[in-house]
Order: C-alpha cells, then sequence, then structure tokens
C-alpha cells in the first residue's frame, strides 16, 4: 500500500494503544494479587478472575464502544483534520480493547497463574503464524483495512485457544 494508507493505519493503532495502556497498568496491579491467590485456593482464584474479566471487561467494552461510536470526532481532535481518514480503521479497531482485555485475563492474568506459561507461549506463537497468514492474504485483498481485520482476526484466535487450553486443564473460568 501507499504511505498515506500506512500513515492512517498508524495514527488508528497509536490511539488504540494509548487506551490500552490502562489496561495494562491495571494487568500489572491485579497479577500479583491473582498469583497469591492461585497459590491458596483454585476456587477463590476462579471467582476472582472472574469479577476481573466482568468488570474489566465491562469498562472496556464501553470504551470500544465509546471509540467506535465517536470515531470522527476522536480522529479529528486527536490527530486533526488531515487524519480524518483514520477514522475507518479506528471504528475497526475499536474492538481491541475489549478483545485485549478478555485476552490478557486468560492468558496472562490466568494461564500465568496457574503455571501454564509454556501453553501461553505456544497459543501466542500460533496466533503469530495465523496473523502474517492473514495479513499477507487481508493485506493483498483489502489494504490497511485487511491489516485491521488480521489484528482482530488474531486477538480472536488467541481469546479462543486460551480458553480451549484452559478448559484441557480443567481451569473453567466460565463456570
Amino acid at each position: 500500500t501507499n504511505s498515506t494508507f500506512v500513515g492512517y493505519y498508524s495514527a488508528a493503532e497509536k490511539l488504540i494503544r494509548a487506551v490500552q495502556r490502562i489496561l495494562w497498568a491495571a494487568s500489572q496491579s491485579l497479577y500479583p494479587h491473582i498469583n497469591r491467590l492461585a497459590q491458596i485456593s483454585q476456587e477463590q482464584t476462579l471467582r476472582f478472575i472472574r469479577k476481573v474479566l466482568f468488570s474489566l471487561g465491562g469498562i472496556f467494552m464501553v470504551i470500544s464502544c465509546v471509540v467506535f461510536i465517536f470515531a470522527p470526532q476522536i480522529a479529528n481532535l486527536v490527530l486533526g483534520r488531515q487524519f480524518v481518514s483514520s477514522m475507518r480503521i479506528l471504528r475497526i479497531l475499536a474492538i481491541i480493547p475489549f478483545l485485549a482485555t478478555v485476552s490478557n485475563v486468560l492468558g496472562l492474568q490466568t494461564m500465568f497463574s496457574f503455571g501454564l506459561k509454556d501453553k501461553y507461549a505456544r497459543v501466542l506463537i500460533a496466533a503469530a503464524i495465523v496473523s502474517v497468514v492473514c495479513a499477507v492474504i487481508l493485506s493483498f485483498y483489502f489494504n490497511y483495512i485487511g491489516t485491521a481485520i488480521t489484528v482482530i482476526i488474531t486477538e480472536l484466535f488467541i481469546i479462543t485457544s486460551s480458553i480451549l487450553v484452559l478448559r484441557h486443564n480443567k481451569i473453567n473460568i466460565f463456570r
């Protein structure tokens, strides 16, 4: 694609990454507590993780909806008029804060706390492969829109794979 489209994508992605920094701060503060709970009781840990998943998930779902709804205004205000075309990408990527929250809670918070770091690493390696394949195919046909869709597909892959690994290891977070 050309550098203009790369600029539109990059600008929208930077806004989404800024929102995600809030998640990373919350994640870093929660992990020690979840890890400590996991040493005491699996059931207590899963109860707490469910609360975290629904509360953080709810907050970031609202944030994702706000970004989607107000994407034109956000793009204009934060990026300037020359990046109004980033609004389309911003709307596509708006779901990423919510998906990243779910992915973070399932992967880092849960799998790490229950000693499944190696399995989570495998999930991420598989996700990287899925991401590269999707990026090549979707970017060829849909340019920068395909790249944004690839990011969503990759996050959904991580979430789905994490759920499957957790269930395989008899850790049912949704019980």
